[in-house]
């Protein structure tokens, strides 16, 4: 359990030099796109069921929050035998659980695997980025739009 047994400041520097590791396969088509998004009004998230630690540096990418497998519950980081991985439907459940009091109006959702069916299948415009093979099946089943 690495994540578990580093101090807050080693865990710190790795998930930065971590989300450093991974500039050069961020597709610069999804960055600009991203900034399509924000400048259009959307409220921007990165929805993984990565650990929310692993994704804190990707707030710099201009997301506006990020949501992500809980690492930490109490002050208390968590084992990988206490965590529950957000995937499939749970990632449902985590948008509708952020926005509880909110009124979502138009949820525009990107997804690249087919874990991740059920949040296009939740939002108004669902766009299958990239997907793997098992996910572009089922877009064109439901007619999403594919970016390749």
């Amino acid at each position: 359990d690495l994540i578990h047994v580093l101090d807050d400041q080693t865990l710190n520097e790795f998930m930065q030099s971590f989300y450093n590791s991974l500039q050069s396969s961020i597709q610069p088509d999804l960055k600009a796109q991203l900034k399509k998004d924000k400048d259009a009004g959307y409220h921007c998230i990165l929805l993984s069921g990565s650990f929310d630690i692993m994704l804190q540096p990707f707030l710099n990418e201009g997301f506006d929050e990020v949501i992500g497998t809980e690492s930490k519950q109490h002050q208390k980081r968590l084992t990988s035998k206490e965590v529950h991985i957000i995937i499939n439907e749970k990632k449902v459940d985590a948008i509708k659980h952020r926005f509880t009091n909110d009124t979502l109006t138009h949820v525009k959702a990107y997804a690249d695997s087919y874990y991740d069916l059920s949040v296009l299948d939740f939002a108004d415009e669902a766009i299958c980025y990239h997907p793997d093979e098992a996910l572009e099946k089922a877009c064109q089943l439901k007619d999403y739009q594919i970016i390749k």
